[in-house]
C-alpha cells in the first residue's frame, strides 16, 4: 500500500468524447482505451481525480426522446362539451430537438399560426410570469372568435415543460372576455440539465451516488453555470479523490466514461466533451 502521496504512481488521461471507441449515438457514452494496460497492484488504494472538464451546455430541453416535442390544440368551431357536439379543428406543432426558452417556442407557433389560413396570427401565445417562474397561455379570444381545447393531456406535449398539468385546458365559445388566459400550476422548467454527472466506470465505493442507486461511479458533478449553447469549464478548486478499486489487482485496457443528468440518464450532447483525468495509486 503506497501511504507516501510523494511517490505514488500517477497517470494522466486526456479524454475526448469525439475521439473514444464505442461511443453512443447521443454522445454522451464512450470507451478510452489504455495503451499499454494499466496494472495496479491488489494492495495499492487508486483513486481517481478529474482535474478538469469541458462540456457545450447545448442538451436539448424539447425531444422526441424526452417525449415533449408537441404542442396540440383544437379551435372550437361550434357545439359545447356538455352538449357533446362540438366541432373542432385540429392542431399539432412539431418542434425539431433543441434548447429552447420561451420565446423561441412563441417563434415557432407564431411561424405555424402565420402559415394557417384558418387561424388568426395572434391567437395562441405563451407569456412569462417572472415572480413565479409560471407560465399563462393567452387565447385571444377576440382574434380567434373561436374557443380552443390545448391538448396537454398528450403523452408527447410541452405542457409539463411549461408549467402544466397533464390535463386538457377548454375555452367555450360565449364565455366571454377578449382574452383567455390559462396559469400554468407549476414553475416552468427550462432547464435541460441541472447537473452534468462525468460517471467513470472503473470508480466504486464510497462515491457520490445521485441516483441512490449505490453505484458510486460519478467522478464529478459540473454545473452549467453559463447561457445554453456557452461551454462550461470545469475547473475544480480542490479535486476530490475519488474511489477505484476496481483497479485493483486488475488488468484495464480500458475505461468507459458516461455524461448523465442529476437524475443519473444519459444526456444527448450535439458537441464533444473533454477532460483531464488524474488516476493515483
Amino acid at each position: 500500500m503506497h501511504n507516501n502521496k510523494e511517490t505514488m504512481p500517477e497517470l494522466t488521461l486526456l479524454i475526448d468524447s469525439k475521439l473514444g471507441r464505442n461511443r453512443s449515438a447521443d454522445g454522451s457514452t464512450f470507451e478510452y482505451a489504455l495503451e499499454p494496460a494499466l496494472m495496479v497492484p491488489f494492495d495499492a488504494e487508486p483513486t481517481l481525480r478529474v482535474l478538469e472538464a469541458n462540456v457545450f451546455y447545448t442538451s436539448p430541453n424539447v425531444s422526441a426522446a424526452k417525449s415533449n416535442n408537441k404542442l396540440k390544440f383544437s379551435v372550437i368551431t361550434s357545439g359545447t362539451v356538455a352538449g357533446g357536439d362540438l366541432s373542432t379543428t385540429n392542431h399539432s406543432i412539431t418542434f425539431p430537438d433543441g434548447l429552447y426558452s420561451l420565446a423561441d417556442i412563441n417563434a415557432e407557433l407564431a411561424d405555424y399560426l402565420e402559415r394557417k389560413s384558418t387561424i388568426a396570427d395572434a391567437a395562441l401565445s405563451f407569456v412569462g410570469h417572472g415572480p413565479t417562474q409560471t407560465v399563462i397561455a393567452d387565447w385571444d379570444a377576440e382574434a380567434a372568435t373561436y374557443g380552443v381545447i390545448l391538448r396537454f393531456s398528450e403523452s408527447d406535449s410541452i405542457g409539463p415543460l411549461l408549467g402544466f398539468a397533464a390535463t386538457d385546458l377548454t375555452y367555450e365559445i360565449g364565455e366571454g372576455g377578449k382574452h383567455k388566459y390559462f396559469r400554468s400550476p407549476s414553475p416552468a422548467n427550462f432547464d435541460a440539465v441541472s447537473l452534468y454527472l462525468l460517471n467513470c466506470s472503473v470508480l466504486s465505493g464510497q462515491n457520490y451516488d445521485a441516483s441512490g442507486s449505490g453505484g458510486g461511479q460519478v467522478s464529478c458533478a459540473i454545473t452549467p453555470d453559463v447561457a445554453p449553447g456557452n461551454l462550461i469549464q470545469y475547473r475544480p478548486l480542490i479535486p476530490l479523490p475519488c474511489q477505484a478499486h476496481a483497479l485493483k489487482g486488475n488488468r484495464t485496457s480500458s475505461i468507459r466514461f458516461t455524461m448523465t443528468d442529476n437524475n443519473n440518464e444519459p444526456v444527448s450532447l450535439n458537441e464533444a466533451y473533454t477532460a483531464r483525468i488524474l488516476i493515483s495509486w
